[in-house]
């Protein structure tokens, strides 16, 4: 269902599940080393490492703007990682970031529409990335919204 703002729209019936694993992406432009990998969401941190299986080694890189917890992640079409979400020593977040390993930064990108943990990102074939459900202060999350890494 459309709502008044760009890039959402309503999705019923929302189902969630639970993840609590380490957030692992492989990037796969050479010479950068293979996976950026994320702290595990046991505590909320953010550092971020990205191991290389050439030297079995994993390697400190740049920080997240935001310390977080049980954040989601996905690379994407151009090789930059996107996070968005999580939790902080307070509450859900509504930020979102990307970590380019070209140049080893963080961009910080406009804040979601809503608060966001529990919750999945999807990339389309187009590159644009739909932000699915979650949860917000334990209220399940019905809204999707969509970011173009284009615009």
């Amino acid at each position: 269902m459309p709502t008044d703002a760009p890039h959402q729209f309503q999705c019923p019936d929302v189902v969630t599940d639970a993840q609590e694993a380490d957030v692992v992406i492989e990037i796969p432009t050479p010479p950068i080393p293979l996976p950026v990998a994320l702290e595990q969401p046991i505590r909320t941190l953010n550092t971020v490492e990205i191991y290389d299986p050439s030297t079995r080694s994993w390697s400190e890189v740049a920080s997240m703007r935001h310390t977080r917890a049980d954040r989601e992640a996905a690379l994407l079409t151009d090789g930059r990682v996107l996070v968005v979400g999580g939790v902080d020593d307070h509450s859900t977040l509504p930020y979102a970031e990307v970590y380019d390993p070209a140049t080893n930064a963080w961009t910080q990108l406009p804040p979601l529409a809503t608060n966001r943990v529990e919750h999945r990102l999807v990339v389309l074939r187009d590159g644009r990335v739909l932000v699915i459900g979650g949860m917000d202060d334990h209220v399940a999350v019905g809204l999707v919204e969509v970011w173009d890494p284009n615009e």
